[in-house]
C-alpha cells in the first residue's frame, strides 16, 4: 500500500488525499469503458493500477484517458444527433402519404449518416434489422398505393381529356378560348367520393368568370367548375375552381364528373386506397422511434453508453498498457 504521498521525482509530489475524489471518478469511468474490452479479472487489475499507480503507469493514465473520454464524448454526441435526425420521428426513411401525394422512402441527406449506420450495425444489430425491414415494407406498400392512385387518375383522364387538357397555369387571355383543368380535379373527385360515402355531399357548380384579353380592351367569358357546400364569395370561388372553359364544355364536364362519382370503377379504387392506407398505418414505427430515443437519452447521460464502432471512433490503445 502506498503512503499518502508518492514521490515521482524530487521536485514533483502528488497528494492522493487532496486528489482522491477526482482520481476515483476517473478510475470508475475508465473501468466502465474497460468492461466492454476486457474480462472482469483484467478490469479489476486495471482499477487497482489506477487507484494505486506506479510512477510509470500514473504518468500514462493522467493524460491519455482524459483526452480519450473528451474525444469520445464529442464523437458520441455527434453520432446520436445524426441518429435521431436520420431515423427518429419526422424522418423520411419510411416514407409517407398525404391524400393523393406519395412521399417515397428515401435516405436522409445528412453528414456522417454512414458512420451512424456503422454504429447501428455493430452495436445495435437488432434495431438496424428492424429499421431495414420496416423500410422495405413501407416502400412496397407505398408503391401499391401509388399504383392505385395512378389507376384512379387514368380512369378520370380517359373521360375528361376528350374536351379538356391538364394545365396548371393556362394563359386565358389569348383570343382563342381553351378548356383546361388542374391537378386538383383528381383530389376534388377523390374527396367527394368519400364525402358521399359519409353522407356529406357537396354541390357541383359552374359560374361565369371573365378574363381580360391581352389587348386589354376585351374579355373572354369563361365558366369555372367547383365543389361547394354553400354559396361562396366570388373571390373564394375563383380560388377553388378546378376546371375552366367554354360554357357548353364546362356543362358537359359537369355531367361527366357526376357520372364518375357514381361509377363502381372509381368507388372501388377509393376503397382499395382506403384499405391500403389502413395497412400502411398499421406499419407503426413507434417502437423504432422509442428505441432511438432511448439510445439518445442514455448517451447524453453518459457518452460511453454508445455501442458499436466506426472508423472515426477515437483510439484507446493506452488501455493495453495496464
Amino acid at each position: 500500500m502506498f503512503s499518502h504521498k508518492y514521490r515521482i521525482s524530487s521536485n514533483n509530489e502528488y497528494n492522493f488525499n487532496t486528489q482522491n475524489r477526482h482520481t476515483n471518478r476517473r478510475a470508475l469511468n475508465i473501468l466502465h469503458f474497460s468492461l466492454f474490452h476486457k474480462s472482469l479479472r483484467n478490469s479489476y487489475r486495471f482499477l487497482n493500477r489506477i487507484l494505486y499507480p506506479t510512477p510509470k503507469s500514473f504518468l500514462k493514465v493522467s493524460k491519455e484517458p482524459i483526452q480519450f473520454f473528451s474525444e469520445y464524448a464529442d464523437h458520441s454526441k455527434k453520432i446520436i444527433t445524426v441518429l435521431q435526425d436520420g431515423y427518429g420521428k419526422n424522418n423520411s426513411y419510411f416514407g409517407s402519404v398525404n391524400g393523393l401525394i406519395i412521399n417515397k422512402p428515401q435516405e436522409p441527406v445528412i453528414s456522417f449518416l454512414e458512420i451512424v449506420k456503422r454504429h447501428l450495425r455493430t452495436g445495435y444489430s437488432e434495431i438496424w434489422s428492424l429499421i431495414a425491414e420496416r423500410n422495405r415494407k413501407s416502400e412496397q406498400t407505398l408503391a401499391e398505393i401509388e399504383n392505385i392512385i395512378e389507376e384512379f387518375k387514368n380512369t378520370i383522364k380517359s373521360k375528361v381529356d376528350i374536351d379538356f387538357i391538364l394545365e396548371e397555369k393556362p394563359n386565358l387571355g389569348i383570343n382563342e378560348m381553351k378548356n383546361t383543368y388542374q391537378e386538383s380535379l383528381f383530389v376534388e373527385i377523390f374527396n367527394e367520393i368519400n364525402n358521399i360515402k359519409n353522407n356529406l355531399p357537396r354541390n357541383l357548380e359552374s359560374t361565369l368568370k371573365s378574363i381580360r384579353k391581352l389587348d386589354g380592351m376585351n374579355s373572354n367569358n369563361y365558366y369555372i367548375l367547383y365543389f361547394t357546400y354553400t354559396t361562396h364569395y366570388p373571390d373564394k370561388i375563383y380560388e377553388d375552381y378546378f376546371a375552366i372553359g367554354k360554357k357548353e364544355d364546362v356543362e358537359k364536364l359537369k355531367e361527366i364528373i357526376t357520372d364518375l362519382l357514381k361509377s363502381n370503377e372509381l368507388n372501388n379504387k377509393v376503397k382499395e386506397y382506403d384499405d391500403k392506407i389502413e395497412y400502411f398505418k398499421e406499419i407503426s414505427n413507434d417502437d423504432i422511434y422509442k428505441k432511438i430515443k432511448e439510445i439518445y437519452d442514455s448517451t447524453i447521460q453518459d457518452p460511453l453508453n454508445l455501442k458499436g464502432k466506426c472508423a472515426l471512433c477515437p483510439p484507446h490503445s493506452w488501455i493495453d498498457g495496464f
